[in-house]
């Protein structure tokens, strides 16, 4: 296992500071946000004639942010995107940032959401927040499902569901495609910086 599930295993070896689980996220009262349709994000996960989005964000200030994102609408159609530095490719020595489009298969749609729903993604709080870490690794996964939308902010702290969830998104969506994106991925400039704290939940 490579790159971002490394980065999580050895923040979660360093210390009580990098540890974390955290209680249910929703509304105050502990209860888990419910749409307008009275299905939770975790209800419509399980659903698969419900629209799917999901972003994986994963670095720090000083290397840059790797980014994945899967797409999938009632329609059949499905998308992902991978954005990361890889090994220049020739005589140049050094890295550079590249993009690759690709089309995931229902199969990846399927056990992209069935590992949310395994881990409870539903019920993450919204932020895991390591306050005497100045940098470091950052991760922040965006779900949205139907018209319920969440995301989880981990900053140099994270719960084993996360640790659990990288390695799904490396052997699932990263790895299998980092040869053509060493290939054929277009060059681009590096992903903006993640921002510092995490957007709200979709409102009630």
């Amino acid at each position: 296992m490579k790159g971002i599930a490394l980065r999580i295993a050895c923040c979660l070896a360093v210390g009580a500071a990098c540890h974390g689980c955290g209680d249910v996220e929703g509304h105050a009262n502990g209860e888990p946000r419910i749409t307008a349709t009275g299905q939770s994000l975790h209800e419509l996960l399980l659903d698969e004639n419900e629209p799917f989005e999901f972003q994986w964000q994963s670095g720090n200030a000083l290397h840059g942010f790797e980014e994945v994102t899967l797409t999938a609408l009632p329609s059949g159609s499905v998308r992902g995107v991978l954005i990361r530095k890889v090994e220049r490719v020739g005589t140049t020595a050094g890295t550079e940032w590249r993009r690759l489009a690709f089309s995931p298969t229902a199969e990846d749609v399927r056990r992209m959401r069935g590992a949310l729903v395994s881990i409870r993604f539903a019920d993450l709080d919204a932020e895991y927040i390591a306050p005497r870490v100045a940098d470091g690794t950052q991760i922040i996964a965006t779900v949205r499902a139907g018209d319920v939308r969440k995301q989880v902010h981990c900053s140099n702290r994270f719960p084993t569901a996360i640790g659990t969830l990288a390695k799904e998104i490396d052997v699932l969506l990263i790895a299998p495609r980092l040869a053509d994106l060493a290939a054929s991925g277009e060059v681009v400039l590096p992903p903006a910086t993640v921002p510092p704290s995490a957007e709200q939940p979709s409102p009630e």
